[in-house]
């Protein structure tokens, strides 16, 4: 493969595990890719942003390609989350499901707060030297003020906390998915289906798009690059490779039980592309791609709210359960609004929130469709 078709199957692999973004997100600095230049010279010194080939720079018809391709997986793995949420719960002892329900609210308002991507800068200015001049508080060669590094502490000792509530709710949904061990060893077979299955909906979306703009494609070899590269045989090949029975099917069996498990159970209906957009530390080839926002559940108003709150949706099929609910920080279930059998339409929620606290809460939409139960959930903040 040539380097830009590396990247760009890279960039496929990558929506694949798309659950896995806010992880590995942390351990990336804005706008940097995940190989470092230096590395970069040393598997290729001819490479530069200069003498890049003019074949491979990056056409508007490439873009939208790669946009089309990104909500493709969007759209299969929203789907794909949801049945194993529904399978999760179905395994669940009524316990660890009212225990994992709490959990996932927590790391639902987590991720759509962008608390993680807060995390991440602050550990790159802490503890990798990436702060700015002066943060010492002080003159250089001297100590700040006493009340500077009072506040330093204090900052740090917010992010520590920050940090450990995060961490505990990953490792106990990971603790969880381990007392459940057969269930989620047979789940790995079906996700491995499903990643196969995947790889066959994008490159049938690839043959879409070729048919759809022929014309087109014959005067752009950026995007005759991507059509060559992304066929059948060179994904089996890359599958054969990560399902080898060597060092990395064992590194691959491990990342599953480590750290797609846990991130299966703390699913709650997130929307993949609005999480997506709203990652600003990814490297430029996925922060850059174009995606529309196909969210059934819309953002409340007014947000803030003080007294009451308006939530609309949108069910593209009708559902025969259709419920909102209104959770708090911890967990606890503040609010049930019965919407029953509705066809397919908009609709709109009147929420009162005059008795509830400051904070931010989870409003959690469940559906009961022909394709089975759907979730879709957004948070909401209280300001009195």
């Amino acid at each position: 493969m040539t380097r830009h078709s590396l990247r760009l199957f890279a960039i496929i692999l990558a929506l694949a595990a798309i659950i896995t973004v806010p992880s590995s997100a942390q351990r990336r600095g804005k706008g940097k890719p995940a190989t470092s230049r230096k590395h970069i010279e040393q598997i290729d010194t001819s490479y530069t942003d200069e003498n890049y080939p003019a074949a491979e720079k990056e056409t508007p018809l490439a873009k939208q390609l790669k946009s089309d391709l990104a909500v493709t997986a969007f759209d299969y793995w929203t789907v794909k989350l949801n049945n194993y949420k529904s399978h999760i719960d179905g395994m669940l002892a009524p316990c660890d499901l009212t225990e994992v329900n709490r959990l996932r609210v927590y790391w639902s308002i987590f991720l759509d707060q962008k608390k993680w991507q807060g995390l991440a800068t602050k550990f790159r200015k802490e503890f990798d030297g990436g702060g700015d001049e002066g943060d010492s508080g002080g003159d250089e060669g001297g100590p700040g003020p006493s009340g500077m590094k009072k506040k330093k502490a204090e900052e740090i000792g917010a992010l520590v906390d920050n940090v450990s509530e995060m961490a505990e709710t990953f490792f106990v949904a990971k603790w969880i998915a381990r007392r459940y061990r057969p269930q989620f060893t047979a789940m790995q077979e079906t996700v491995s289906g499903d990643f196969t299955a995947f790889i066959d909906t994008v490159i049938a979306a690839k043959d879409r798009f070729a048919l759809a703009h022929q014309a087109e494609i014959a005067s752009d070899p950026s995007v005759q690059n991507i059509m060559k590269e992304l066929n059948r045989e060179k994904a089996d090949e890359a599958m054969k490779e990560f399902s080898s029975k060597g060092d990395m099917g064992i590194f691959v069996g491990l990342g599953f039980n480590v750290l797609v498990e846990p991130l299966m159970v703390l699913y709650n209906g997130q929307d993949l592309r609005r999480l997506f957009k709203s990652v600003d530390v990814l490297p430029k080839e996925l922060s850059e791609l174009e995606l529309g926002d196909a969210s059934v559940l819309e953002p409340n108003v007014p947000n803030p709210a003080v007294t009451t709150t308006t939530i609309n949706y949108t069910l593209p099929e009708a559902s025969s359960r259709t419920t909102l609910r209104l959770y708090d920080a911890r967990g606890e279930l503040v609010g049930t609004y019965d919407q029953g059998d509705r066809p397919a339409g908009r609709y709109q929620v009147n929420v009162d929130v005059s008795t509830l606290s400051s904070g931010f809460y989870l409003y959690y939409l469940t559906t009961m469709t022909s394709q089975g139960e759907r979730v879709y959930s957004r948070t909401l903040q209280v300001a009195r």
